[in-house]
């Protein structure tokens, strides 16, 4: 692809395909925009230089759920994909980003940035469960919409988390607030099996009440994951406790949490479970199972 200023000034840029939006792609052709940035028009061009012709157009990428924080972590491999299955791969991770010093972290940090940019990805919005990544992103990143993580125990009950869950919860504003706020765009209360009754429903509470504010929750990501919720069974009972013996999309929206989230994975979803996001508006990001 290459830009250039046509006769009158005008920004152009041609390719020889064009990604209009999903589904819809064009030839050969040249897109013109003006000096604020608005596309103006596209139309067919056969004139394209060889660069140009192998060139793709596309608008920029959306990463829908990303941990910017685990950049450096890409050697760890896929989750489960050792012996010690997702849990182990779990405490691989949490046990790597503990050992990190200030440098490390940043590093890790900038992996993820330059891949997402390499990739093309213009906006990513970020699970964060420290507030770290929001403060340090480099100059260059894309858009970053930040969502606070929040995690306490499961449904089984609360534990020692809670109550500074719920308190950074309270402080939660939408953008534009005071400096003193936790100013965030979202929060992610991290899954329906991790995530106790009383935070959950303080969720789906403060969520209902903001303008705006994006919540999204990891859901149906792995088989462990959905056994565990239906039946109390598989390797998650020793770490989570008691079932709550329903789905997850299920104790979603019997928290009030389910309406207008963004569900992230989505791997597994059982019967009857894909009707309940369609009557509560729910939006699924579908991706490969990872924290």
């Amino acid at each position: 692809m290459m830009t250039e200023r046509t006769s009158d000034r005008r920004p152009v840029a041609r390719a020889g395909a064009v990604v209009v939006r999903a589904g819809e792609v064009l030839g050969p052709s040249e897109v013109h925009w003006d000096e604020r940035g608005t596309i103006t028009e596209v139309r067919p061009c056969q004139s394209l230089t060889e660069p140009e012709r192998t060139s793709v157009l596309a608008p920029g990428l959306v990463n829908a759920h990303a941990h910017l924080d685990l950049g450096g972590l890409a050697h760890l491999g896929e989750a489960g994909g050792d012996a010690g299955g997702f849990i182990g791969w779990i405490g691989e991770v949490v046990a790597a980003r503990a050992s990190w010093d200030q440098e490390e972290r940043r590093r890790s940090l900038s992996q993820s940035i330059e891949g997402a940019v390499a990739a093309g990805t213009t906006s990513v919005i970020d699970v964060d469960s420290t507030g770290w990544s929001a403060r340090e992103l480099p100059p260059a990143s894309p858009r970053v919409v930040r969502c606070r993580e929040l995690l306490d125990a499961s449904p089984a009950g609360a534990d020692s988390r809670t109550d500074g869950c719920l308190a950074q919860l309270a402080r939660l504003v939408d953008p534009g607030a005071a400096p003193t706020s936790l100013v965030v765009d979202g929060v992610s209360p991290h899954g329906a099996h991790t995530v106790g009754d009383r935070l959950l429903e303080a969720v789906g509470q403060r969520v209902g009440e903001s303008d705006g504010l994006l919540s999204t929750v990891h859901w149906a990501e792995t088989d462990e994951e959905v056994r565990w919720l239906l039946s109390g069974e598989g390797p998650f009972a020793s770490w989570l406790g008691p079932s709550p013996r329903c789905s997850g999309a299920e104790r979603l929206a019997r928290a009030g949490a389910l309406s207008g989230a963004l569900l992230v994975h989505g791997n597994h979803p059982t019967d009857g479970e894909l009707d309940l996001l369609r009557e509560h508006g729910a939006a699924v990001e579908i991706g490969r199972a990872h924290v």
